[in-house]
């Protein structure tokens, strides 16, 4: 079996291979059936190499036709290839150069006798001059392709007229999704041409950032904004665009407060930057700090009542709980409150009223949380908390009774709960009626009502 025929079919498997994986990594930007159509070709295109590797009468055929195609291709896409990336573009050329030489070496007679399974012969001179035209060919569009494509690694990016390239990276508004793959492209060459740096490539992460949301569903816009700030470090929207995605995750507090911080940097004076700041705190438990750029950002707007909120939520878990019950308050006096945010001001006013043992205010501040967010398991409990702490045994064990009938707290739940809080073990409570109240579980109730509900929740009498 000769080397070079060897050779030839190593490199056809290696193409489609690539072929294949260049497909897979970019299929996320791709349209179904654009994957669908190239993975079929990369088949197509094995399928035959693997047919003209057993029959020598149809292999120089098929194997021109399949090189004529994919040149067709390559021609056909070339102005695509180069306007997305020069570099694919050089990278396209070289690909398929190198598989019309390793076809044209199936054009000898050794390569006939080893597709038709036979011993090589000696080449006689004719094929021997045949191999050095086709040599000397190869050599010379690979010399081409190597200079013109360090040419570009050279000096390409300065050569290239990026403003079209530009205009489209920046574009907005709501698009389809080819109109948005265009966008990401555009925005991708530029990053990668290595041609831009510092504020210009901070803008460029940014835009690309926003077209990612502009996808449905969004695509993940963090490592943009964080690459923005990398690139530049005083670009402010750069550092409130990362600070707010990091917000959202479950696992980014501390990284959206170290993000805000260095965007109160650059503009010190911004009451909302000191609310985005203050919430962060909040939910990095630094409550001191939360409370004093809560009220820096409440200055400028005394009547928000997302940032009274997240004060009266600070103010509680700082112990300051006159204060907590008065911000609450204030926050529920929005009328445009939304929905979360009035549950979170119900939720911090119940709780310090109850701890204040302002019980008939806490038992109707937990009414309303009730009312309002009915699967709120707070407000029952909080009630039957205070009428346990007024000694109204009769009042406690209705409420339990009520909260089981409306769902807010099942009779597994409060297993579960009376378990956790160590009134009960598994000996008093072996198993429980999922439905109706019954004993055991109806006695365990009775006995911890009846002792004033102890709990390791609130410090009640």
């Amino acid at each position: 079996m000769p080397e070079s025929v060897r050779t030839f079919v190593i490199i056809w498997v290696v193409l489609i291979l690539l072929g294949v994986g260049v497909v897979i990594a970019e299929g996320s930007r791709a349209d179904g059936t654009e994957v669908a159509i190239v993975l079929g070709g990369h088949l197509v295109n094995g399928t035959l190499v693997a047919f003209c590797a057993r029959q020598r009468r149809w292999a120089r055929t098929v194997l021109a036709i399949l090189v004529a195609l994919g040149v067709a291709v390559l021609l056909f896409t070339l102005p695509d290839l180069f306007a997305f990336s020069t570099g694919r573009g050089f990278a396209a050329v070289a690909v398929n150069a190198a598989a019309v030489f390793a076809t044209g070496l199936l054009f000898t007679r050794s390569a006939s006798d080893w597709f038709a399974q036979r011993p090589a012969v000696q080449r006689t001179p004719e094929e021997m001059a045949q191999r050095r035209r086709t040599g000397i060919v190869a050599g010379l569009v690979g010399a081409v392709v190597v200079v013109v494509g360090g040419a570009y690694w050279l000096w390409g990016a300065s050569l290239t007229d990026w403003e079209p390239i530009r205009r489209t990276c920046f574009e907005t508004g709501v698009a389809a999704d080819p109109a948005l793959n265009r966008r990401v492209e555009a925005c991708d060459r530029m990053i990668e041409s290595g041609w831009f740096d510092g504020p210009d490539l901070a803008e460029i992460h940014l835009a690309r950032a926003a077209t990612q949301l502009a996808y449905d569903p969004p695509r993940p816009v963090r490592p943009d904004y964080q690459a923005a700030t990398e690139a530049d470090r005083d670009n402010l929207q750069a550092w409130r665009l990362l600070g707010e995605a990091q917000l959202e995750a479950n696992f980014g507090r501390f990284a959206a407060a170290a993000a805000f911080r260095e965007a109160l940097r650059l503009d010190p004076d911004d009451p909302e930057l000191h609310g985005l700041y203050g919430q962060a705190l909040v939910l990095t438990e630094r409550y001191d700090d939360a409370i004093e750029e809560l009220q820096i950002a409440l200055a400028a707007r005394p009547t928000d009542s997302a940032l009274l909120a997240l004060l009266s939520e600070a103010q509680y878990w700082q112990e300051d709980l006159e204060a907590a019950v008065t911000t609450a308050e204030a926050a529920l006096a929005d009328p445009g409150i939304e929905s979360e945010t009035m549950r979170a001001a119900l939720v911090f006013r119940t709780e310090s009223l109850l701890r204040l043992h302002r019980f008939d205010a806490a038992i109707a501040s937990a009414g309303d949380l009730e009312e309002h967010f009915p699967q709120e398991v707070g407000g029952p409990l909080v009630r039957i908390l205070g009428y346990c702490a007024q000694d109204d045994t009769e009042r406690a064990m209705e409420a339990i009774e009520q909260s089981v009938a409306s769902g807010q707290l099942q009779l597994l739940e409060w297993r579960g709960v009376l378990l956790n809080w160590g009134y009960a073990t598994l000996d008093d409570l072996p198993n429980v009626n999922a439905e109706v109240l019954e004993p055991p579980l109806e006695d365990v109730l009775r006995r911890w009502v009846g002792d004033g509900c102890p709990q390791p929740l609130f410090d009640l009498p």
